[in-house]
């Protein structure tokens, strides 16, 4: 678990890295919001937004952060440098399966930004309180959607039965 802004950073990486879900289900916030383009409204909890996030990772190839921005926000009336919470402007390219339009085996590029809200929670760890995901271009985002409509209740129905083999439920 993330005890300072930037261990959050390192573990959240190492998450991306190894499509490590169980460490991702330790960096998110029971009230986690998260927003994405193929949704209208916004998503919300954490097993769900756990299964999303996983379903995403194992869809993508080549996957790389290319840039990152961080904000440190130090507790109101503060005058000390800790921070109570962040955020992470995290830009990635990506690949993903092109599908039957583009032709087998070809992939589609795509370009996002994950913008990364953190805050510290009451057992001082720091957890992500609100994600939210821009994609371009237009027709990778199409079919990232058509991917993720499929592969998302797979990936919840795998994380809950892995779940329950632990006497826990999704």
């Amino acid at each position: 678990m993330a005890e300072t802004p930037a261990q959050f950073l390192d573990l959240w990486h190492k998450v991306i890295a190894e499509n490590d879900i169980d460490l991702l289900e330790t960096l998110l916030s029971p009230s986690i919001e998260f927003h994405t383009p193929l949704y209208l409204k916004t998503r919300k909890g954490k097993q769900l937004v756990k299964a999303i996030l996983a379903s995403a990772i194992s869809l993508f190839h080549n996957f790389k952060y290319r840039r990152e921005f961080t904000l440190f926000v130090p507790p109101p009336g503060s005058s000390n440098s800790s921070s109570s919470s962040a955020d992470f402007c995290l830009e990635f390219s990506a690949t993903i399966d092109g599908g039957p339009k583009i032709g087998d085996g070809k992939e589609l590029s795509l370009t996002g930004v994950d913008l990364i809200k953190i805050a510290q929670e009451t057992d001082g760890f720091f957890r992500i309180v609100h994600f939210e995901v821009m994609l371009r271009p237009v027709n990778a985002t199409t079919r990232f959607g058509e991917l993720q409509a499929a592969n998302i209740p797979k990936m919840a129905a795998k994380l809950s039965a892995n779940k329950s083999e632990n006497g826990a439920k999704l």
